[in-house]
């Protein structure tokens, strides 16, 4: 099995037939052609791994769950058996030996789900498993230039967050030679929420404001990236006029609030993947961010379902005690036009633009009295 440039192969150094090479048995399992998940030999362990994959679409589910009783039941299923060679002696095999406390001759077992290939900086996540054939710790890896800065971009977040805040966890260690960076954090178990599970939302989001601290919106990353990339644009030139210099309370900022993106455990969410994270963040974006992405993505919604959505959202109870708390109670409608022209212009998702675009185009009517073409 040939390993391009940017493969998970090349997490290990290897070296077939070499003194102190060990052949790793691992199953890979496909999705649209390209390797998505590898699984340890072991059926119990492979089913552990599959904790590292949050469908979210009725299809996607019903296809997990089949994958989850093949291996409970030992049934025979899609996947290439392969054989990786990794070197007992190379720097990245120690560091995934430190996290579990193995001894330097054996080799933690691991399981690997691979990112979205088709987006830039695609990232792999380890699930390394101790002794006990327990979960003992999670490591994101990265092999190229975008990768590796997404990583070290996490990582610099999770490190300045102040010990103790809500819902965001702990880095246990990281990784970095030419070949690869690597960010370790401890596993956490659980489910991600329903895509309409939006019960612990306002208070976690609230959590997250900084109550005695006060910025302009203009002053904050989001704002400055819409500048750079719409500064021209119809919609900004009044949104700049209505919000730029907005007092608000800032917020630590996610930027993929989404359920994706968090384990759910005895009621307690944790929230992964924080490349985009910010400590002063702009207040509303995450929230907006979460109930507009699952709506077009999962729930798969019409333009007019979202607007009246989005609408019942600003108006409800919850959302106006956390408007007023952050800064933002009268704006929040051109918050929204303005989360929606920064996601469908700066990030530009790989799935759902076009929807975004429509909503966006909608709001812009109905909220700004422009006319989009």
């Amino acid at each position: 099995m040939a390993a391009s440039e940017n493969s998970w192969q090349n997490l290990f150094a290897g070296g077939a037939g070499r003194e102190g090479t060990v052949a790793v048995p691992l199953r890979v399992v496909s999705r649209g052609g390209r390797p998505f998940l590898i699984l340890p030999e072991d059926a119990t362990l492979s089913a552990q791994t599959l904790k590292l994959y949050s469908p979210q679409t009725y299809r996607a589910r019903a296809a997990f769950f089949a994958l989850k009783c093949a291996l409970r039941w030992n049934v025979p299923f899609k996947g290439q058996r392969v054989h990786v060679d990794v070197r007992l002696d190379d720097p990245f095999v120690h560091f995934l030996q430190n996290l579990v406390h193995a001894e330097q001759e054996h080799l933690p077992t691991f399981g690997i789900l691979a990112g979205n290939p088709g987006a830039a900086g695609q990232r792999f996540i380890l699930l390394v498993f101790g002794d006990a054939k327990t979960p003992a710790a999670i490591v994101k890896v990265g092999l190229d230039v975008e990768a590796k800065r997404l990583i070290e971009r996490e990582a610099a977040f999770l490190e300045s967050v102040p010990r103790g805040t809500r819902s965001i966890p702990a880095v246990r260690g990281q990784f970095e030679q030419p070949r690869l960076r690597g960010l370790a954090m401890r596993f956490v178990d659980g489910e991600s929420p329903r895509a309409m599970d939006e019960s612990a939302i306002p208070e976690l989001l609230t959590s997250w404001l900084h109550p005695h601290h006060t910025l302009a919106i203009g002053l904050t990353r989001t704002w400055w990236e819409l500048e750079k990339n719409c500064g021209e644009h119809p919609a900004f030139v009044l949104l700049e006029k209505r919000l730029a210099n907005r007092i608000v309370h800032p917020a630590i900022f996610h930027g993929d609030f989404a359920p994706w993106n968090i384990k759910v455990s005895e009621g307690v969410w944790t929230v992964l993947d924080w490349e985009r994270g910010e400590l002063s963040g702009l207040p509303g974006y995450d929230w907006f961010h979460y109930i507009i992405q699952t709506r077009i993505l999962v729930g798969k919604k019409s333009t007019t379902a979202l607007v009246q959505e989005l609408a019942s959202l600003l108006g409800s109870p919850a959302f106006q005690q956390y408007a007023t708390r952050a800064g933002i109670a009268g704006v929040e409608r051109e918050l929204v036009v303005a989360y929606l022209l920064h996601h469908n212009e700066v990030i530009r998702p790989g799935e759902g633009q076009l929807r975004g675009r429509k909503l966006f185009n909608a709001f812009a009517k109905q909220w700004l009295n422009i006319s989009i073409r």
